[in-house]
């Protein structure tokens, strides 16, 4: 969503305003033309009537077939490379990263058709605006009885339209991406009334991130919880867990147990599945054996594998390894944490808990944080993102990697003060480092990475 924002904050400029420029140089050029020699008005009429209106409506044709394809496939590209990225350990380990690569190459492949098609379409354009300005200089040179230096006023002023109409035919060519974009942002009439970006569902498609929905009962008329429903997550539960990409096992028989105050730490070299136990712990993948169970705070159970993804906002949040830090304020990257934006105490708690005290205030707040983050520190950029997924309310927290990147200090300071403030949650947190583990804590060790002659029967 904020990619289609700044899009149509770029073209509403570049699109609308050019062709507005080029009729009224038109314009002025055709009352020249009258001026001069009345004869040559009705050339320079027909030569704006078809340049600025038959091309282009030619060209927004053609292109608006190739828009959305063309962003379509843009779209499939990041999806997939970012989770190959994400992945990468598992991939190479497993051998199964050419096919990723094979699936990158075709849908590039994809790509480049259109871009070309594109390309093409726009040539063959701009090659008839300078066939047609050139043609018309010619006709005014050889049929019009102006005296010389009148005609030769005509044919210059006929060919310097040329780069006019290249102006507003390069505007009209993203006209189609305007409307893409335009498409894809979020109806107005359902934003929140603080005008904030806060209607955003998620940070990005990889950071499960929750709202402040009622958990009492959204989905029963009488406002009670239906039968099935998470009424909060006290326990998760894996049970002979086994799973892979393809035909590659990468965990076997995996056991884990988490619950409600207490931390259960899932360590490992790269490699070893930390990243596929958690995209089964998420939901985004399914095991090939074994269960996968909740314990709600009525005790009752359920069954993990019949949900969705999307069931289990609210219940699970997930801060990634590498969370994204928008181009904004602490306050704006807070208030992404839930549908509606929470409020100043909501997120002075969520500071606090993540140790940034030092914001806790409506000068914090408003701190600017630069582009990915730039303008903090790294501890602090991680600690943001732990607070924005504090934020969320939800049962389950899950910690990817929290230490990455930070010197050891500054890692032991974030994982003390999230046991602190964790203490009522259910905590679930991945590492390769085993210096984090301490007395009490749950711990599932993967192990070592796999030898590469082995890799192949993991």
């Amino acid at each position: 969503m904020v990619a289609d924002a700044d899009d149509v904050r770029d073209l509403v400029p570049r699109t609308l305003f050019p062709p507005l420029v080029s009729a009224l140089v038109v314009i002025g050029v055709s009352i020249t033309a009258a001026l001069l020699d009345v004869s040559a008005l009705g050339w320079f009429i027909l030569l704006g009537a078809v340049n600025l209106v038959i091309v282009p409506t030619l060209v927004i044709q053609a292109e608006s077939r190739l828009a959305l394809g063309i962003r379509e496939d843009r779209n499939r590209i990041l999806s997939v490379l970012t989770r190959a990225l994400h992945a990468k350990d598992d991939l190479r380990t497993n051998r199964v990263e050419s096919r990723v690569l094979g699936l990158l190459a075709g849908l590039e492949s994809d790509l480049e058709a259109k871009q070309k098609a594109s390309a093409r379409n726009f040539g063959l354009a701009q090659l008839w605006l300078q066939l047609s300005t050139f043609t018309t200089a010619v006709i005014l040179a050889a049929s019009s009885g102006a005296p010389t230096e009148i005609v030769a006023v005509l044919s210059l002023m006929a060919l310097g339209l040329g780069e006019v109409f290249a102006s507003a035919l390069e505007a009209f060519r993203q006209l189609p991406g305007l409307g893409t974009a335009l498409d894809c942002l979020p109806d107005p009439d359902g934003a929140v009334d603080s005008g904030a970006d806060a209607s955003a569902l998620s940070v990005s498609e990889a950071e499960a991130t929750a709202s402040d929905i009622d958990r009492s009962g959204r989905d029963s008329p009488d406002g009670s919880a239906p039968a099935d429903e998470l009424v909060g997550v006290d326990a998760l539960e894996f049970e002979k867990i086994t799973v892979g990409w393809d035909d590659n096992t990468v965990v076997s028989g995996l056991d884990l147990e988490a619950e409600r105050g207490g931390w259960t730490v899932l360590c490992g070299d790269s490699g070893t599945g930390k990243t596929t136990s958690l995209s089964v712990l998420l939901r985004f993948l399914d095991p090939w054996s074994g269960s996968y169970r909740a314990r709600d705070r009525n005790g009752t159970d359920h069954d993990m594998l019949t949900r969705s993804p999307e069931d289990l906002v609210g219940r699970i949040a997930w801060c990634p390894q590498e969370a994204h830090v928008f181009r904004s304020t602490v306050r704006g990257n807070l208030a992404l944490a839930q549908r509606s934006v929470p409020g100043d105490d909501e997120m002075f708690s969520a500071l606090r808990a993540a140790g940034l005290s030092d914001w806790a205030d409506a000068g914090g707040l408003d701190r600017w944080v630069g582009d990915h983050g730039t303008e903090i520190s790294g501890g602090q950029r991680q600690r943001l993102a732990v607070a924005r997924t504090l934020l969320t309310g939800a049962d389950v927290i899950v910690l990817d990697e929290p230490t990455a990147h930070l010197d050891d200090e500054t890692a032991r300071a974030l994982i003390d003060d999230l046991r602190g403030s964790l203490r009522d949650r259910t905590v679930v947190m991945v590492t390769h480092d085993r210096r984090l583990i301490t007395d009490g804590d749950e711990v599932v060790d993967l192990g070592t990475r796999v030898p590469e002659a082995e890799a192949s029967r993991v």
